[in-house]
């Protein structure tokens, strides 16, 4: 796992169903340049398809992020 640039944040995020469409979830975890830890996430996304998890979480990092000030966007 690569760490962000300095002074930037990171999110890894995924998403899974049971199936296909089954129950589904989402989650992810956010840390900064030294690696240390600054907040993860979880959402149940009920009867779903592991595509849709999956962008479910990339979405949530975005809401998340956007909602948090200081956080950059862009890619490390």
């Amino acid at each position: 796992m690569a760490s962000p640039l300095v002074y930037w944040y990171k999110c890894n995020s995924n998403g899974a169903a049971l199936g296909a469409p089954r129950v589904a979830l989402c989650g992810g975890i956010f840390h900064d340049c030294r690696g240390s830890f600054l907040g993860c996430f979880t959402y149940p996304l009920g009867i779903s398809s592991s595509l849709e998890a999956e962008l479910m979480g990339a979405m949530h990092v975005v809401e998340i992020s956007k909602s948090k000030s200081g956080l950059h966007y862009g890619s490390s």
